[in-house]
């Protein structure tokens, strides 16, 4: 896809998604809010609360980056502190749409890059990310491949929010992602959420996207230098 179809195709989702007197109202629709979430809706779902209250902050970002470390559950993990979390559900609330350019071997889309581009929608605690070729191909009935759910279950008593993202299978059948890429997708959804810098862009395709540039998105990715460490335990935001 062109790199001008790209953008061109962003701003379509973006203007038929806040057209909408109420434009989360898919969450229902894809059943992604009832008992088919593929994240389990509350952290009690996963671990007892209960235990976790008796933990150190410490210990429960180890528990919780353990027990998501198995790559065959297809599952990825992060922690956030409360401010970043904070952050992010201000920042998410007045943009909730962006496209992130995910970087796949054998997938062209923009000029010089191998990028998939993936638009992502928040309703905090729920972040769904579709890749936008799918948008062209199925419209509002596209569904997303990866989704985030953050747990504020610990935020007030040990000052952690936990984040837990789920893989799954395109209804297209097209290429998936990895455990790696999904890593990849969540910390870029964090980075471009809570850095003022990287949310500068994201403000700029929700209220401004006639001056949004693609080349500019693919850029601060490249540039990011967190974004080169994701094989390390804990990636702290900036």
């Amino acid at each position: 896809m062109a790199l001008r179809s790209v953008v061109s195709l962003a701003r379509d989702v973006l203007r038929q998604t806040v057209a909408k007197p109420q434009p989360w109202s898919f969450l229902a629709r894809r059943g992604l809010v009832g008992h088919s979430m593929s994240s389990p809706k509350t952290l009690n779902e996963i671990m007892d609360q209960e235990k976790l209250e008796k933990e150190s902050p410490e210990h429960i970002r180890h528990i919780w980056t353990e027990f998501h470390a198995d790559e065959k559950q297809m599952r990825v993990s992060s922690v956030l502190d409360p401010d970043n979390y904070a952050r992010l559900s201000l920042n998410a609330a007045k943009s909730p749409l962006f496209v992130l350019p995910l970087l796949k071997d054998n997938h062209f889309e923009t000029p010089g890059g191998n990028y998939l581009s993936v638009v992502m929608q928040m309703q905090l605690p729920y972040v769904l990310m579709t890749p936008l070729v799918d948008y062209q191909a199925l419209g509002d009935g596209a569904a997303p491949f990866f989704t985030l759910v953050h747990y504020k279950e610990l935020s007030d008593s040990k000052g952690l929010v936990l984040c837990r993202g789920d893989i799954m299978s395109r209804p297209t059948g097209g290429e998936g992602i990895t455990v790696a890429e999904a890593r990849k997708l969540m910390v870029m959804a964090h980075i471009f959420y809570t850095n003022p810098q990287r949310y500068e862009l994201v403000h700029k395709m929700n209220h401004d996207p006639a001056k949004f540039s693609f080349e500019e998105l693919v850029k601060a990715v490249e540039d990011d230098p967190i974004l080169r460490i994701l094989n390390e335990d804990e990636i702290k935001l900036v």
